[in-house]
């Protein structure tokens, strides 16, 4: 019972192959209503979801009234609705995107580093579609590191649907539990080849850090969140710059990649702790500016910013 009621929640099968069949049986005229309903119907069913949106909202723009929030809450269901529905005809061979790409010239320095390079991104946009669209544009493999999926039917389903669009430039590795993954992918930067990670998310048993969101003179100062330190701790081990990378969707089929200035983490042998805190903060400020100016399309559908706790002054306990 438990089984098959985990097929309908928000993890399971059943809202990935219900986009997939809409997207393949409806003309292609009909599917944005199609995905209308389909953002109806997620909307109103995935209460835990919709809940986390409101709570990350409510402390993006604390001065929002309710209403208001319930509105921009709406937008974001409906982005991603629509980035699901371009993912699932993406699958079946069509439509083809229009990709608006700004940052042309950190893209140009990272085709000719000498060594391998990390792409960290956000939950935004369509992080599939793009690296399969971009892979051989690199000049060298990329390997995409996703999280597995929390219901196993839907990963097997999406193993499926993937393999069915493999790209000899272009290869997946999920974050299991056996512990390999950081070593396999230190060895594929010290053979000069791309990872592509997100960093914006902590699921499962991932090693997070407690970090500020934003300058304390920028909107967000007083806010924090829990950032994975893997994909740090892996540029540091393999001294390989990282390259920010933003995909958003700048209307039907059409999206925008924003290349950023890469950044790198220091090394220093008495200062490891304190080198990463600098590294993931640096990470924290490019990610929170550009999820301040995209809140719409920040993908994320669990509770993930916090108010910091007033620190007491030195000498208080």
């Amino acid at each position: 019972m438990r089984r098959w009621l985990g097929r309908y929640s928000v993890y399971g099968a059943f809202w990935t192959r219900f986009m997939h069949w809409g997207a393949a049986s409806s003309p292609r005229f009909l599917v944005p209503v199609y995905v209308l309903g389909y953002c109806l119907l997620f909307f109103l069913a995935c209460a835990p979801p919709r809940r986390a949106v409101l709570s990350n909202l409510q402390r993006l723009f604390p001065h929002l009234s309710a209403p208001a929030r319930w509105w921009r809450c709406w937008r974001v269901f409906w982005q991603f609705s629509c980035v699901q529905a371009d993912a699932a005809t993406a699958q079946l061979g069509e439509p083809m995107f229009a990709w608006e790409v700004h940052g042309l010239e950190h893209l140009d320095h990272m085709r000719h580093h000498p060594g391998g390079v990390i792409l960290i991104t956000a939950h935004m946009g369509n992080y599939d579609v793009a690296a399969r669209a971009f892979a051989g544009r690199f000049g060298r493999r990329v390997n995409a590191v996703r999280a597995p999926e929390r219901n196993a039917e839907t990963q097997a389903y999406l193993n499926r649907q993937r393999e069915d669009q493999s790209h000899p430039e272009f290869a997946i590795h999920y974050n299991l539990s056996d512990r390999l993954l950081g070593m396999r992918l230190l060895q594929l930067l010290q053979d000069g080849e791309v990872v592509a990670i997100q960093g914006d998310r902590v699921l499962f048993d991932v090693s997070p850090i407690r970090i500020d969101c934003a300058p304390p003179d920028q909107p967000g100062g007083d806010l924090e969140w829990n950032l994975p330190k893997g994909p740090l701790v892996l540029a540091s081990m393999a001294r390989a710059p990282l390259y920010p990378v933003f995909i958003t969707r700048s209307g039907w089929h059409r999206y925008r990649i924003d290349f950023e200035p890469p950044f790198e983490c220091k090394t220093r042998r008495n200062h490891r702790q304190q080198d990463l805190e600098d590294c993931v903060r640096q990470w924290s400020h490019r990610l929170f500016r550009r999820v301040y100016k995209d809140w719409d399309q920040w993908f994320v559908f669990e509770p993930a910013l916090q108010t910091r706790e007033p620190r007491s002054p030195a000498g208080e306990p």
